[in-house]
């Protein structure tokens, strides 16, 4: 008998550059079974530092090459590229809006659109009514948690188009292995308790917060990452003397969270913040602002400690109670593993996914 025709899905991302939706996207296609899915990507722009792991694969990626906001050579060059599919799945901004537009000349049948943050854009006018009109073109909206979903619903999204499915995280046992060597490299004497954050180095993120914060807590803080605003948190981060370090970029994240003794996230905004279960994998209590969806993964004096977003006394009282109790501080880390293994497997994303794409199949 012949086989089956596989169900063809071309992903479309605006970068394959590191950071939380490419990570996220790398994971999924990673693990979607080949011999139901046949799948393409693509990116519009940036180096596509992450392209080569799909590659490798054996997932076929193509640079779109985007030279402007208005480039409708990109548009023909998707839609080239788009027929055939039976679904195209896009992520981010300037991916959804190219990517509904050619997917509408293409004849596409179906459209799905990926929400991965709380997109401060969509408050703004223009911006704002351009992301809705793509976003109303797919035939499903994913968020990526209840906040973003509420934070959709608000501006506009038929709620009969929007679900949620979480990210999730593959489980491994946790790995001390390195936790003295990544310390000894971020500067941690014996004993000292080394409090640390890893993200963009961005408005979102709200590293300046901690920084203050870390000004009344007797601990060593590693900030790790890169972005816009390195320049001026160094500055700011003078007053803590040796105290801190900006470790740069890290590929080996699990090894660095394991250093930690305390993992901290004072977002702004956060659609979900993968970093959280990255932490909760490490066994590392986590201290974050209330913002997005940080409190639909990190409950508040069982797994860490949640406070609001930029109150830097309230953050500098939280990390105080943790540094101050390392009995209770690894309590929290433990809970957190339970809840990640419990909540948040790889595997519950991905049955959520194919049992999407096999919806919008039929």
């Amino acid at each position: 008998m012949p086989l089956p025709l596989r169900m063809k899905l071309f992903h479309l991302i605006t970068t394959l550059d590191i950071g939380g939706a490419e990570n996220h996207l790398l994971s999924l296609l990673l693990r979607l079974p080949r011999g139901e899915f046949e799948i393409e990507l693509g990116y519009l722009k940036g180096a596509g530092g992450l392209a080569p792991r799909f590659r490798e694969a054996g997932i076929a990626v193509t640079d779109f090459r985007l030279k402007h906001a208005a480039d409708a050579a990109v548009v023909r060059r998707l839609a080239h590229a788009f027929r055939g599919a039976d679904l195209v799945h896009t992520h981010l901004f300037k991916a959804d809006v190219f990517g509904a537009a050619a997917a509408k000349i293409a004849g596409v049948r179906r459209l799905v659109s990926s929400k991965h943050n709380e997109d401060q854009y969509l408050k703004d006018l223009a911006a704002g009514m351009i992301g809705r009109m793509a976003a109303r073109a797919a035939d499903r909206v994913v968020c990526i948690s209840e906040a973003v979903r509420a934070f959709m619903a608000e501006r506009g999204l038929p709620a009969e188009r929007l679900q949620v499915i979480p990210y999730g995280l593959e489980i491994r046992p946790v790995d001390l292995s390195r936790r003295d060597a990544v310390r000894a490299e971020l500067g941690a004497r014996a004993g000292e308790v080394l409090v640390g954050t890893m993200g963009r180095l961005e408005e979102q993120k709200g590293q300046r917060f901690l920084i203050d914060a870390m000004r009344q807590i007797p601990a060593r803080l590693a900030i790790v990452g890169k972005g816009s605003l390195e320049a001026p948190l160094r500055a700011r981060a003078a007053s803590l003397g040796d105290r801190c370090v900006f470790a740069g970029f890290r590929a080996d994240v699990n090894a660095v969270m394991s250093a930690f003794d305390v993992f901290a996230l004072p977002s702004l905004w956060e659609g979900f913040g993968l970093v959280l279960l990255e932490a909760m994998a490490a066994a590392r209590p986590v201290v974050a602002a209330a913002a997005g969806a940080i409190p639909e993964i990190v409950v508040h004096g069982e797994t860490g400690l949640v406070v609001p977003p930029g109150d830097e006394a309230a953050l500098a009282r939280a990390l105080a109670d943790l540094v101050g109790d390392p009995a209770r501080a690894r309590a929290m880390g433990e809970a957190g593993r339970r809840r990640l293994e419990e909540r948040f497997p790889i595997e519950r994303m991905i049955d959520a996914y194919v049992a999407l794409y096999r919806e919008l199949g039929k």
